[in-house]
């Protein structure tokens, strides 16, 4: 009589019981109904709980006709299979990105077990607080320290860093005036109070750069106006 081998995914629950047994030996085509007793399990199977191999056997029945000879089985626990998903977040520029979550999926996480008590370290980004656009969120330091797991994938996320706005608006202090002195008075060679009338005065319109640099990195206005530079001929 020989138990059959068993099988289970680590769940974090006791293995209890057996998977039946094959019989070998009958003759004049006798089944295991002649057999007394009652069908009983054991070895370091029962109460196995963490993913590794343990011996099932089994016993507790009776023959007179039969010298009934017991093989163990196999009982294996297999690790069960974890997928990483790194959760995608986004910060505006200059602001501070939360920490860096994921979501475990999978087989799940077994009886008992929480991500603190499985894992260690943690996940990665190369985002610059100071800058904008799109960054991936790496596996970085996260590692399993629980033998009953594997990770079988590690699906990485994206850290969205958006420009920061400024919605200043430029002013009167942008109106550039460049005048020449029309005429000298009193010997001196200061412009004259009253700007010239000469028609060939000109003004000149330049456009903003619709950007702010500051510490080498460019943010975007939301609003620009138009420089007016005025030149003022003698």
């Amino acid at each position: 009589m020989t138990a059959n081998n068993a099988g289970k995914t680590y769940d974090g629950q006791a293995y209890g019981g057996g998977n039946g047994v094959t019989y070998s030996g009958f003759v004049n085509g006798e089944t295991a109904a002649v057999l007394g007793g009652t069908l009983a399990y054991g070895g370091t199977a029962q109460g196995a709980v963490n993913a590794g191999t343990y011996t099932l056997s089994a016993s507790g029945l009776t023959s007179n006709n039969y010298d009934i000879i017991h093989a163990p089985g196999t009982l294996t626990v297999d690790k069960a299979a974890l997928v990483v998903i790194a959760n995608s977040q986004s910060v505006g520029s200059r602001g501070e990105a939360g920490p860096l979550t994921y979501t475990v999926g999978g087989a799940g996480l077994g009886h008992g077990d929480t991500v603190e008590t499985i894992f260690s370290g943690a996940l990665a980004s190369t985002a610059n607080p100071m800058g904008s656009g799109s960054h991936p969120i790496t596996q970085g330091t996260l590692a399993l320290v629980s033998g009953n797991y594997i990770l079988a994938e590690f699906i990485p996320g994206v850290l969205t860093v958006t420009a920061a706005a400024n919605t200043d608006t430029p002013t009167a202090s942008t109106l550039i005036r460049a005048t020449k002195p029309t005429s000298r008075e009193g010997g001196n060679d200061q412009p004259t109070a009253s700007p010239s009338s000469d028609a060939a005065n000109m003004e000149y319109r330049a456009a903003v750069e619709p950007t702010a640099n500051l510490n080498g990195l460019n943010f975007p206005f939301l609003t620009f106006a138009p420089v007016l530079i005025k030149l003022d001929n003698q």
